[in-house]
């Protein structure tokens, strides 16, 4: 019984390192200018592909529920053809704990669409792609 409580506590200790640490490198992702300006660098490589590139820059506001980016650039082989300024999302941060993406107010300062973008070289992969949240604007 003493070696089971013995497991039991390493094993606490080392959740709670561990939950300290996901806490602490969100804070540093989030709460710093250099922290943000490393995650805007990873949402732009995750949402970019061969055929397309996305650049995120001047996220603020996260836990907030104020999110607020500064600049989106949608690229194709041709390059720019649609920037997004002084973008504003009003949202729940906490709803997003329960699979859902709960925002009051979209907005943009300016979009500028300069044409058409144009179609990717890679084939399409048929069926519908699918959100792992489901999607609440009013």
């Amino acid at each position: 019984m003493k070696m089971f409580k013995r497991i039991l506590r390493i094993a606490l200790y080392t959740l709670l390192v561990v939950v300290a640490a996901v806490v602490g490198a969100l804070v540093v992702l989030t709460k710093t200018e250099r922290g943000r300006a490393n995650l805007a660098g990873m949402i732009s490589t995750m949402a970019s592909s061969d055929d397309r590139k996305v650049t995120v820059s001047g996220i603020d506001g996260i836990w907030s529920g104020a999110l607020t980016v500064d600049h989106v650039v949608l690229e194709d082989r041709e390059g720019a053809w649609l920037v997004a300024r002084k973008l504003a999302v009003d949202w729940s941060p906490l709803a997003l704990l329960s699979k859902n993406f709960s925002a009051d107010r979209i907005a943009a300062g300016r979009i500028e669409l300069a044409r058409l973008p144009v179609a990717g070289t890679q084939p399409s992969q048929g069926g519908a792609t699918t959100l792992p949240v489901s999607v609440d604007i009013k």
